[in-house]
């Protein structure tokens, strides 16, 4: 974690510098550890129970988990007109063409494709929306090499008191997640800094 000319707090994650791909909660423990026992199912074990910091990613995990679940059970009823409406704008942007600049490749069975770089930064930015005491500001995809990872620079706004290194892992792991399930893209660097901070 640095701080910038202003003072602000920043925290930038860098598989190259991190001995593990996902950052350790403040206690020590494995952040991934703890996600994958509330994506499971299973209780905390006796550290998790007493320790702040693990309690807090296991409640930010089950609501995540809880949140996807419910949205994914909900049936969606969409008027004929507004659906004619966006196939229509779909249909549009695919026939479209898209400035190389604001491409990403993209591998698949099919052979190779694009995406649109707001678009994937925007869906980058409503998953960290969606996360307790956390807000995007900005959103910058590059992809400077031949293959199609890319690096990803994050800026947020952060809650007063907010453990910003769990935060910003859990960022992290879960813009990895989406990245490579979602759009189908690799995040080999994910900056993540601290631009902001609100009162509760």
């Amino acid at each position: 974690m640095t701080a910038d000319d202003g003072g602000t707090p920043s925290a930038r994650l860098d598989p190259a510098d991190e001995p593990s791909e996902i950052a350790p909660l403040a206690c020590g423990r494995d952040a991934a550890l703890v996600w994958d026992r509330a994506e499971a199912g299973l209780p905390l074990d006796a550290h998790g129970r007493g320790c702040p910091h693990c309690s807090a990613a296991y409640a930010e995990a089950q609501r995540l988990d809880g949140a996807v679940h419910r949205m994914a059970a909900q049936p969606v009823d969409v008027p004929g007109r507004a659906l004619d409406a966006v196939l229509g704008r779909v249909v549009e942007s695919a026939r479209g063409k898209l400035r190389p600049e604001e491409a990403l490749r993209l591998e698949s069975p099919l052979g190779s494709n694009r995406l649109a770089r707001p678009a994937a930064a925007a869906v980058l930015r409503v998953l960290v929306d969606g996360m307790d005491g956390l807000r995007a500001r900005s959103c910058r995809i590059e992809q400077p090499g031949p293959d199609t990872a890319v690096d990803v620079a994050l800026t947020v706004a952060a809650r007063f008191g907010l453990d910003l290194v769990s935060a910003t892992g859990r960022v992290r792991q879960t813009l990895v997640a989406a990245g490579e399930q979602a759009l189908g893209l690799a995040l080999r660097r994910v900056d993540i800094e601290v631009v902001d901070l609100w009162e509760a």
